[in-house]
């Protein structure tokens, strides 16, 4: 058993020995003593506690030490963002009879700024705080994005905070509850008058934030003379009732423009009330201009068409290669008949001949008709012009190509065949209520006739009705004066090219002699001896100028041809639709002038003609042309292609003239032209005038 005593020592530790004498303490502890301790988890409370459940009385024993524990609790964490200052704090919560610890952890955010719109959501500005004033409070008014205030929610109160305060400590917002707008606003302070009610906001769904107090929920707010205002009913004098709304970043607009009417306005339209979007509207609206000019419609003018154009020529001629627009900027003969229109300018006419076009009756067959007129939209904005097809062909000028006579082949805006639609349109900004001139050129040969333009709007929509676009020339000083006259040969209407077919021998004859010594009886003589023989001869230009040169004047035909290609595989054969001929040792000469209808560099190509040749290009043609001065030369089959590169001059007739040889079998040759725009053309309809188009004399021709 364990137990305590004292006894008396001396100082050498003696019991009771020597005169001074010590008291010692002796713990007497059992052997061989020892405890188990046991822990267990308590089924109640919330104290940890520790027992001896049994204690040894022998040195045997062993004793129980017993520690409890209190069971394991749940710690709930709510995390949410308030305030510009970071915090945690636990709180026990008791659900039924069961006790639980929650941590609540706020974690800072960025504030946010509050827009502010008016009931048509027009923006006001950005809610700021003025201040302090008397007791310490901060009104609010308004400033732009960049210095407005910045708030937060307090998730403790419900109430806005100023920054930099923490949703714990929050600056609340105050106001006197139900009295008018406009005489006591909304304050932000740390004191809290008895007056005064605090005042809690939320954000609806709707992304607006609202305010609320004790006895009025959901009150209006409103701004009067720059300062936040709360209270019910109808606004004082000076105040309007306004909507907040949370945004992180200043409202962006996008701005949309109708023209209509005839008072301009402008609507703002503020960003959707939410953290996110931010796009707000700006919606313009601007009068239609008050025309100087009320008058609509064109006027036109017809001339005779003098560029041939035959039924079905299309098929062959899709680009009606042979027109030329700049004759009728100044033509020479007078019109056949002018007149005003104010209904649609397109029109279509079947192939009969006798028609009325416009308020005009005429001849559909070889008409051109001449059209001025100025355009005008109603709106402002990006309208195309567009052109699906010409019968047989339109051009359209607008801008400053329409101004004067000075339009034609080379800047037309909108060219278009009956086979082939523009290829390009006029898509561009138009002013509305500007006036913008235009000529418009539409002509026929044979057969259909008609005009289609197409005007797009900005919307996309397209129409085909000219009439509330095009006002009179009257409306203003229109610029189409005249010009200097065209050269003489536009009158000329023979279009096409001359031609004869001669025989081109492929031998000649040649005559020699020699002196023959004799001796006869010993008596020398001489004689001479003369020796003929046949040899072959090479194609040369120069057997055929002047055309009288023998043996090659003959001629096996002759006639005018538009398109000059020409094949036939085993003759005889028909040339031109006439025959049969017989083309073996053979030559075609063709003369005439070549017109262009673009300037610009033009590239002329013989491509293995069967069997040779030559192409002359400028006023040798006429009647000094050499196998030396060909600007193609001895192009044959089998051989490589040969090319002239020939700068032209739109409406200029320029002298040509080509010959084709072949000695027999197949007999084959074309002429292809490349313009200016890279168009390559193999049908030669429309490109040619015959020789006595020109100013020049026929007879000059050889």
């Amino acid at each position: 058993m364990a137990f305590t005593t004292t006894i008396t020592t001396t100082s050498g530790g003696l019991l009771g020995l020597g005169a001074t004498t010590s008291t010692y303490v002796l713990v007497n502890v059992p052997l061989y003593t020892s405890y188990t301790t046991v822990t267990s988890v308590a089924l109640t409370g919330s104290v940890a506690t520790t027992f001896t459940q049994f204690a040894p009385t022998a040195a045997s024993q062993v004793g129980t030490v017993v520690v409890q524990v209190p069971p394991l609790q749940t710690v709930t964490t709510t995390t949410f963002g308030t305030g510009a200052v970071g915090y945690t704090s636990t709180v026990t919560t008791v659900v039924g009879t069961s006790t639980s610890l929650v941590a609540v952890v706020g974690v800072p955010v960025t504030p946010f700024h509050i827009f502010v719109t008016d009931a048509n959501a027009s923006p006001l500005g950005y809610l700021n705080v003025i201040g302090p004033g008397s007791g310490g409070t901060y009104n609010t008014t308004l400033s732009d994005f960049s210095t407005g205030a910045g708030f937060y929610f307090s998730m403790a109160t419900g109430q806005l905070a100023l920054p930099p305060s923490s949703g714990v400590a929050a600056v609340p917002l105050y106001s006197v509850d139900g009295l008018t707008p406009g005489v006591n606003p909304l304050q932000f302070g740390t004191n809290n008058p008895t007056a005064n009610t605090p005042v809690a906001a939320s954000l609806y769904p709707d992304g607006t934030i609202r305010m609320s107090t004790g006895t009025n929920i959901g009150v209006s707010l409103y701004i009067c003379n720059g300062v936040l205002y709360m209270g019910p009913g109808t606004p004082a004098a000076g105040c309007v009732q306004v909507f907040l709304s949370p945004t992180r970043s200043p409202a962006t607009y996008v701005t949309t423009t109708t023209t209509t009417g005839s008072t301009s306005s402008a609507q703002t339209s503020a960003a959707t009330g939410n953290t996110v979007s931010n796009n707000g509207t700006v919606t313009s609206t601007v009068p239609i201009p008050t025309a100087t000019c009320t008058t609509l419609g064109i006027t036109y003018t017809g001339y005779t068409n003098p560029f041939t154009f035959s039924s079905g020529q299309d098929f062959y001629d899709p680009y009606y290669v042979g027109f030329n627009s700049t004759y009728f900027a100044n033509p020479p003969t007078a019109p056949l008949f002018s007149g005003t229109w104010t209904g649609n300018a397109n029109y279509q006419f079947s192939s009969s001949s006798s028609t009325t076009l416009y308020n005009s009756p005429t001849n559909s067959q070889q008409l051109a008709v001449v059209i001025r007129t100025y355009f005008v939209v109603p709106t402002t904005g990006t309208w195309t012009l567009s052109m699906p097809s010409g019968d047989d062909v339109t051009y359209l000028w607008i801008g400053t190509a329409a101004t004067g006579s000075g339009w034609g082949e080379t800047n037309y805006n909108l060219r278009a065949t009956i086979r082939i639609p523009s290829r390009s349109n006029v898509t561009q900004n138009f002013v509305a209520g500007k006036l913008y001139p235009v000529v418009i050129l539409s002509a026929n040969g044979a057969g259909d006739a008609g005009l289609s333009l197409a005007i797009t709007n900005p919307l996309g929509t397209t129409v085909s009705d000219t009439t509330n676009f095009f006002y009179s020339p009257s409306c203003s000083s229109f610029p189409y004066q005249s010009a200097s006259p065209q050269p003489s040969f536009t009158g000329c209407a023979a279009t096409g090219i001359e031609f004869v077919n001669r025989p081109a021998p492929t031998t000649t004859v040649i005559t020699t002699s020699s002196l023959v010594v004799r001796t006869v009886l010993f008596i020398p003589s001489t004689s001479t001896t003369t020796y003929t023989t046949t040899v072959s001869k090479t194609f040369a230009p120069s057997d055929y100028n002047p055309a009288t040169a023998t043996p090659y004047s003959t001629r096996n035909y002759a006639g005018v041809v538009r398109d000059l290609t020409f094949v036939s595989t085993t003759p005889p054969g028909l040339a031109y639709n006439r025959g049969p001929y017989d083309f073996t040792n053979a030559v075609t000469i063709f003369r005439g002038f070549f017109m262009a209808n673009v300037t610009g560099i033009h590239t002329f190509t013989l491509n293995q003609p069967d069997d040779i040749g030559y192409v002359w290009i400028g006023d040798k043609a006429v009647n000094t042309w050499t196998a030396a001065n060909a600007d193609i030369a001895n192009a044959v089959f089998a051989g490589p292609s040969i090319s002239s590169n020939q700068t032209l001059t739109a409406g200029t007739l320029v002298p040509i003239r080509l010959a084709f040889a072949n000695v027999g079998g197949t007999y084959a040759y074309t002429l292809q032209v490349k313009d200016p725009a890279g168009l390559v053309k193999t049908n030669t309809w429309g490109m040619f005038w015959q020789p006595f188009c020109g100013t020049m004399s026929y007879g000059t021709w050889t």
